[in-house]
């Protein structure tokens, strides 16, 4: 037997490109696993991220605009607190390394079971409930109190006079913070930042705009947005009035003139601000968290015909409000005809905030805080009278997140993601 035996050179060959194919399998596996537990590493850092977002968000109620904040673990971020309408709206940047999440929220007030359905100014005159009338939940009522009433002979059906609590009201209603208002002030008044971008689309244009950029502008004597589909960062503002139709598709836009007329058959969500007149059609769908708005600057005719098309603010037949709708004017003088009008089956889910009379034949369901009362039938007025309208505080979803009284301590909320 030879001791050595010759072994071809293609067996050695084979050898080495096994041994190769082994080490770059190993190599590879060793490079996967390092891949991957990077890849772990990494995610559960951007994990860390969102979740740091969203624990600073809910608690930025607290913070002041621009603060920067920087923890130990390394992630940054920045919060910036600003108004989108009615509401306040946060943007919180985290950051780690080159790991980015930006959130954005618009924040409101919550309710709870010390917020009103009803809030009636004590004008040193009681309530008169005639028809179908209805209050239910919490109800602020004058001293000279609550009774039945009769118009044109119809008198109230009710079995009780409130299906609730009652409280006395004061001679002043609940006053918002003072940065609110003066928001308010400011869209009313129309004012902007300069170097915004100005749009001017055309019939069928969709324009979109994300929160996370500037705002774009859309401005005009007369802007009629028929036909037109805007969406998100945007404000429209005209130095005479606003025109939207069943053919205007909006959603979360900021409306700023003296008249905005909403047309029949309207379905989107905006906020509008106003200083004389909002007029929403029938049948119309204004999804939450929809805003209407009148700041009355000037003193009110007394000598202004006392007909439903005479309220600054007019919901007719059939439509749907979500949201808050606001009438703001202080001056004393006395008004013979309603600033708010509902009309009989339209209905409001949320808030009214009425600093003069309203006319309810139709729904709130929600809180309404007003001056007082008021009928027109039959050519007669019929002062503090509440005839057909119902006001129901107990069907309103606790997640409704509104508008913020000073007086009334509720916790703030989201209420709506932003894009």
């Amino acid at each position: 037997m030879k001791a050595f035996q010759k072994i071809q050179a293609g067996s050695l060959q084979f050898v080495l490109f096994i041994g190769a194919v082994i080490a770059v399998l190993l190599l590879t596996f060793v490079l996967l696993s390092h891949s991957h537990l990077l890849f772990v590493k990494k995610t559960n850092k951007f994990v860390e991220v969102i979740k740091k977002n969203d624990l600073v968000l809910r608690n930025a109620i607290n913070l002041s605009e621009g603060q920067f904040f920087a923890a130990d673990d390394g992630i940054a971020t920045q919060v910036d607190k600003a108004y989108w309408g009615l509401f306040e709206k946060y943007n919180v940047t985290t950051s780690f390394k080159k790991n980015n999440f930006q959130s954005v929220a618009l924040v409101g007030s919550g309710i709870n079971e010390q917020t009103p359905g009803l809030y009636l100014k004590d004008n040193q005159r009681p309530l008169v409930l005639v028809g179908t009338a209805r209050l239910t939940g919490l109800t602020y009522i004058p001293e000279q109190g609550i009774r039945s009433g009769n118009i044109s002979g119809e008198s109230y059906f009710g079995s009780s006079l409130v299906y609730g609590q009652t409280k006395q009201s004061n001679n002043q209603l609940p006053r918002f913070e003072a940065k609110l208002l003066a928001q308010v002030k400011r869209l009313c008044n129309q004012e902007v930042s300069k170097n915004l971008e100005i749009l001017t689309p055309k019939r069928n244009s969709v324009v979109q705009n994300s929160f996370k950029e500037p705002t774009r502008l859309i401005v005009g004597d007369i802007v009629d947005l028929s036909g037109i589909s805007l969406t998100g960062n945007i404000k429209v503002i005209a130095s005479n009035e606003i025109r939207l139709d069943g053919t205007t598709a909006l959603k979360d836009v900021i409306l700023s003139a003296p008249k905005i007329n909403v047309g029949s058959g309207f379905n989107g969500s905006f906020q509008a601000f106003a200083t004389k007149k909002i007029f929403v059609g029938s049948n119309c769908n204004l999804t939450y968290p929809t805003s209407l708005v009148i700041h009355n600057k000037n003193s009110t005719s007394q000598t202004k015909k006392t007909t439903e098309l005479s309220a600054a603010i007019f919901i007719n037949n059939g439509t749907v409000v979500k949201g808050s709708i606001l009438y703001l004017d202080t001056s004393e003088e006395r008004v013979f005809y309603p600033q708010v009008k509902l009309a009989q089956n339209a209905t409001l889910y949320g808030q009214v905030y009425c600093e003069k009379a309203i006319e309810l034949k139709g729904n709130i369901v929600g809180s309404l805080y007003t001056d007082s009362f008021m009928a027109l039938e039959n050519g007669n007025v019929y002062q503090n009278h509440l005839y057909k309208g119902t006001v129901n505080r107990l069907e309103l979803q606790q997640q409704f997140v509104g508008l913020d009284f000073n007086k009334i301590k509720t916790t703030k909320k989201v209420a709506k993601w932003l894009y």
